[in-house]
């Protein structure tokens, strides 16, 4: 495995619209007996992650208590007590480092895909940041929605204000465009 680390965001609780949510981070609902959250690093480990950044809204403590931490992965936990979007998570888990690729992934996704593959694509289009899609039915034309999962070199951080909020989609991405 290449020089990757990944970013794993756990966002805010869903307060309102589902009961469950409102409790519980989606990243310690339980699939088959375990956390979501500790099921997506034993798949990064088994893939070859050994450093994991778990970005988080005040719940941190909650998190490390409730999962079993993968000994094949350095773990650590950015704990955000302001939303910082998805950029924001970025900038404050890459720590200043400029030669690692990131692999950012919703914390709620139960087995992420192939991260060679996600790196070859990545590697293969040249990018600075590389947006993957959900895969469209057979029968759609259009092309997937967002997945949530990115995959961007470490100096993207050039693109993300210091401080405050800053999300991918909205800002980060207009931003580089306007900038190339």
């Amino acid at each position: 495995m290449l020089n990757a680390k990944a970013i794993i965001l756990v966002g805010a609780r869903d307060l309102g619209r589902c009961p469950l949510a409102s409790r519980l981070p989606t990243a310690l609902w339980s699939v088959l007996g375990k956390p979501v959250l500790e099921r997506l690093l034993s798949h990064l480990a088994d893939q070859g992650i050994r450093q994991a950044v778990v970005c988080c809204n005040g719940e941190r403590q909650l998190l490390a208590e409730s999962i079993r931490a993968d000994d094949r992965i350095k773990l650590e936990f950015c704990d955000e007590l302001l939303p910082v979007g998805t950029a924001g998570c970025i900038r404050d888990a890459a720590a200043g480092k400029s030669d690692e690729l990131l692999v950012v992934l919703p914390a709620s996704t139960t087995c992420p895909p192939e991260i060679d593959w996600l790196v070859s694509e990545h590697l293969r289009g040249r990018a600075d940041l590389t947006v993957f899609l959900n895969p469209c039915r057979k029968k759609e034309s259009h092309t997937g929605q967002a997945s949530g999962i990115y995959l961007c070199n470490s100096d993207i951080i050039q693109h993300i204000p210091e401080v405050g909020y800053f999300d991918i989609k909205d800002m980060c991405i207009p931003v580089m465009s306007l900038e190339d």
